[in-house]
């Protein structure tokens, strides 16, 4: 049973003026049955959040920093390309310089190679202007 409730009453409320969101790096197997973080799921950030909830706010994610996302096998610059894929606008990578130099090698290169979209990333952009 999913709990999304209270989740989709403050979205849905326009009067809480709800203008962004943070991920978080667990698993919903109900939703995400590849057992991706839902940081990393375009079933829990595009299907849930953005479509079904009709959220259209800045999704932020947790650290980009932490084990729970970013392993050996799942490498820093290759998680951030897979969140901003799976729909996160604003990646949090706080903690390194080293860690966001690494970050954006990642997006550079999948911008580059065609694999990240300039679309995707004019999207983003244009989310987070209106925080300004």
């Amino acid at each position: 049973q999913l709990h999304i409730k209270p989740f989709e009453d403050a979205v849905r409320d326009e009067s809480a003026g709800l203008l962004a969101v943070m991920t978080a790096h667990v698993v919903f197997p109900a939703l995400e049955p590849a057992g991706f973080p839902a940081t990393t799921s375009k079933s829990v950030l595009g299907q849930l959040l953005r479509h079904q909830l009709g959220f259209r706010g800045v999704i932020f994610s947790d650290s980009m920093e932490m084990q729970a996302i970013s392993t050996a096998q799942s490498p820093l610059r290759k998680v951030v390309v897979e969140a901003v894929l799976a729909g996160v606008d604003m990646l949090l990578v706080p903690h390194s310089l080293r860690a966001q130099r690494k970050a954006l090698r990642g997006l550079r290169r999948a911008i580059e190679s065609g694999e990240l979209p300039l679309a995707r990333v004019a999207e983003a952009q244009a989310r987070i202007s209106v925080l300004a």
